[in-house]
């Protein structure tokens, strides 16, 4: 899913968003569920996106790779993320390159990323002042 004005994929109820096998680039933004939903994936790519790349309460991916999304990468304002043998870069270019932003501490594993941050209460988009979570390499 490629070269849209909008979102690529919008979850606008509660439920559960899967993904297996998908590139997501060039939108406005990647892919979102509500403050409700989760998105979960195997072998996902979003990169491009002008906005955020992934964006919902919970998240859990393996072979993720997000690249040159903007504000952040990863966004969970009401839960968090696990991520297995992914990579995160360059998102949220020219604001620290924040990759990774969650209300709950994020679970990585073998997952390289820039930068991450804790959603501060009550949640808002992060910005490069707000508390890491110590999981990246420039936290």
């Amino acid at each position: 899913m490629r070269d849209g004005l909008g979102s690529a994929i919008v979850l606008g109820q509660p439920g559960n968003i899967e993904l297996t096998d998908v590139t997501v680039s060039n939108n406005l933004a990647g892919v979102s569920a509500t403050n409700k939903g989760r998105i979960r994936g195997t072998n996902v790519m979003v990169a491009g996106n002008s906005g955020i790349g992934l964006s919902a309460r919970r998240l859990r991916f393996t072979a993720l790779t997000l690249q040159g999304n903007g504000a952040p990468g990863l966004l969970s304002f009401r839960g968090g993320a696990r991520l297995v043998d992914s990579t995160l870069s360059g998102n949220n270019s020219g604001m620290s390159d924040l990759d990774l932003a969650t209300r709950r501490r994020p679970g990585v594993l073998n997952t390289p990323c820039g930068r991450s941050a804790r959603v501060p209460d009550p949640p808002v988009v992060p910005v490069p002042t707000d508390a890491s979570w110590g999981v990246c390499t420039n936290d």
